[in-house]
């Protein structure tokens, strides 16, 4: 009974917990630097995002990067309607695309100081 309830206490509570850390990428997997995809609302869908951001040229092709693998922000997603919004960030084939709304850019028109 010691080992079992020292392992649990100890060892993967340390290792699991808090989250921090950012997700593991595999070393055959080469990520680009982030694209940024603006939109003019406050969310897009993620289909219709690989498809803006070039990814995908077709709904076809939506289906085939998701059953592939797709992460937003570092989790898998299949889900061709999962809503995203301002900050989420998008991983397929190898590429990255952050979404970013109008609100955010900072295009305001003013002149700079």
């Amino acid at each position: 009974m010691e080992i079992s309830s020292r392992s649990t206490a100890g060892g993967r509570h340390g290792h699991l917990g808090g989250g921090d850390s950012p997700p593991l990428l595999r070393q055959d997997q080469r990520v680009e630097p982030i694209q940024e995809i603006q939109i003019s609302g406050q969310a897009i869908r993620l289909g219709q995002l690989l498809k803006l951001s070039g990814l995908a040229q077709s709904g076809g092709e939506t289906k085939q990067l998701l059953a592939a693998g797709v992460l937003v922000n570092g989790v898998a997603e299949t889900r061709r309607g999962r809503q995203l919004h301002d900050g989420d960030i998008v991983e397929a084939a190898g590429l990255a695309a952050r979404v970013v709304t109008a609100e955010h850019t900072g295009a305001t028109g003013a002149p700079a100081p």
